[in-house]
């Protein structure tokens, strides 16, 4: 939490690949996030424990979604959890994703943004395009 706040300003925007509260304990943590313009992109682990529900996302985040379109560098990308199978998705160029941890694809079209790949700070869009050179 102490990186996110001081990389990411209060009106920026800032997007979580999912896997963010895993028990109610977790929203303490979260809370502390001072940026409030937050999308999650629902991981397997969000709605985990707790009987924490939808419900308990509403007033601390901005959007709740599955995946995320955004352009990298012109060129179409997702945003999602769990890396996605391309044969399936010819409509993004690239898949930035979270859930393997420091397990990286050795696919140039995905790009694994996972808290241990970062050294747990968050990445500017800047950054992002960066790693497609």
């Amino acid at each position: 939490i102490d990186n996110i706040n001081t990389i990411v300003r209060p009106e920026d925007s800032l997007i979580i690949p999912g896997d963010v509260v895993i028990t109610r304990r977790g929203f303490e943590a979260f809370d502390r996030i001072l940026c409030k313009n937050i999308t999650i992109v629902m991981g397997n682990h969000c709605c985990e424990r707790d009987g924490i529900t939808f419900r308990d996302w509403v007033g601390r985040v901005k959007y709740l979604v599955s995946s995320r379109d955004i352009s990298l560098k012109k060129e179409p990308a997702v945003i999602t959890h769990i890396p996605i199978f391309f044969a399936e998705h010819d409509r993004w160029k690239y898949n930035i994703h979270g859930h393997t941890h420091e397990i990286s694809l050795e696919d140039k079209r995905y790009l694994n943004v996972s808290c241990e790949v970062l050294g747990y700070k968050p990445i500017t869009k800047q950054q992002l395009e960066e790693m497609i050179l």
